[in-house]
């Protein structure tokens, strides 16, 4: 394993993310949802349902109308 392997970088933006400052910065949590922010939420992946399988058909249409995308992750 590499030293710049970090085993903690999950924690980090566990801890990073649930900090009331950074939430308001961010807008985020303005409901005051009871649980805390994490990497991988089931609760996301379990009522999120209107996502599509892949973003290519999308991307091809907006290609098509003339538009300029900006593709990142």
């Amino acid at each position: 394993m590499s030293r710049a392997y970090d085993p903690c970088t999950e924690r980090y933006s566990k801890v990073y993310f649930n900090h009331p400052e950074v939430q308001k910065a961010l807008h985020a949590n303005v409901t005051g949802i009871p649980y805390p922010w994490k990497t991988c939420s089931d609760i996301v992946g379990d009522y999120w349902a209107d996502s599509p399988l892949s973003m290519l058909p999308i991307y091809k249409e907006l290609i098509a109308a003339g538009l300029r995308i900006w593709v990142y992750r």
